[in-house]
């Protein structure tokens, strides 16, 4: 209970008589809201104030930048490193924090919230189900399911995983999560991301609690992040392309590749298209319902960037050896010769 003499809970300095009281319109939800806001960004705003705290904090920048700054802005992992280092390295810090706010005046909605913050939730989950306001992530690593308060994107898709920190808050019955920030999302709809994340916590004991990202964390960043930028063609070994390939991105490959190999194209040459496919299926990740229209748009692509030398075919002569109408062949061959362009110019 809140006294009408006591500090009103929206820290705006006054006693509540003389504030957030006189607001009858008010709901008690956006009171709460703004507590909680008042919480997280004091957290953010005023708990690194020892030099040593300042350093070490400095030493985690200075490595998240080493690692992660090709794929981020200097904002951006200005973000991802304070929400590691508060809400996951010091953990100590932001438990303070809690029984520091639990101590003092709040309202009894904050204060049960407050109660489930002692521990951070880190959301590595797949996209179930989109509404109107929500969207739905169950969660790679173990067997629980967040309710996100997201209003989604056009770009969001079932399939889709998300990755950062979120608390607890179960006030709305549509939604069980309070995001800090942004979340990361990286397109899925293949699963190869969810086999390499599973693989991935599986060879480093597989415990998927706040200890393995206290480790972890950064790794997994790594490893979402090299999907969502393109690979480059000279980091990718041709040994390695098909293991990256799922099973009808194979059977497009092999399609492929045995077309060309009734040309006698060069190993050299087979090597880039293998190459150029492998980045495709790994930015785009098609959907096949046919391997051989895909495997037509491949060598229609191979074909026009020289690899099969002087032959010459048609629209209509290439999609008749692989069974295909020129219509669905020509769907991705413009994407394709932009990825094959970029391969020869490195």
């Amino acid at each position: 209970m809140i006294g009408r003499n006591s500090p009103c809970p929206c820290g705006s300095g006054k006693k509540y008589k003389r504030c957030c009281s006189l607001k009858t319109d008010i709901s008690n939800e956006h009171l709460v809201d703004n507590e909680l806001r008042r919480i997280v960004s004091g957290y953010f705003e005023n708990t690194i104030s020892l030099p040593a705290e300042f350093a070490e904090y400095g030493r985690y920048e200075k490595e998240w930048r080493s690692s992660l700054g090709r794929f981020f802005s200097s904002k951006e992992i200005e973000q991802v490193t304070g929400e590691y280092y508060l809400f996951i390295e010091r953990l100590d810090l932001w438990r303070s924090h809690i029984m520091k706010e639990l101590s003092g005046t709040v309202r009894s909605d904050t204060r049960r919230l407050l109660k489930h913050w002692n521990d951070p939730i880190v959301l590595l989950g797949k996209v179930n189900g989109i509404s109107e306001k929500t969207v739905t992530v169950d969660q790679i690593l173990d067997n629980n399911t967040y309710i996100l308060p997201l209003s989604p994107s056009k770009e969001l898709m079932v399939g889709d995983i998300l990755f950062g920190i979120a608390l607890y808050d179960d006030r709305k019955p549509t939604a069980n999560t309070y995001l800090l920030n942004g979340l990361y999302r990286v397109a899925d709809r293949s699963g190869s991301v969810q086999r390499q994340i599973m693989e991935f916590a599986e060879s480093r004991g597989g415990a998927a609690n706040l200890g393995f990202f206290k480790e972890y964390m950064m790794d997994v960043y790594n490893l979402l992040l090299t999907r969502v930028h393109e690979p480059r063609s000279e980091e990718l070994a041709v040994p390695d392309v098909e293991k990256s390939m799922t099973e009808p991105q194979q059977e497009v490959l092999d399609i492929a590749l045995s077309k060309l190999d009734e040309f006698n194209v060069k190993e050299p040459m087979k090597n880039l298209v293998k190459l150029v496919f492998a980045i495709f299926c790994l930015q785009e990740e098609p959907i096949i319902r046919k391997p051989e229209v895909l495997a037509a748009s491949l060598f229609k692509t191979a074909h026009e960037a020289g690899v099969l030398g002087d032959a010459e075919f048609t629209q209509a002569e290439v999609a008749k050896m692989f069974g295909v109408s020129v219509s669905a062949m020509m769907k991705n061959v413009d994407t394709l010769k932009s990825y094959i362009a970029e391969a020869q110019k490195k």
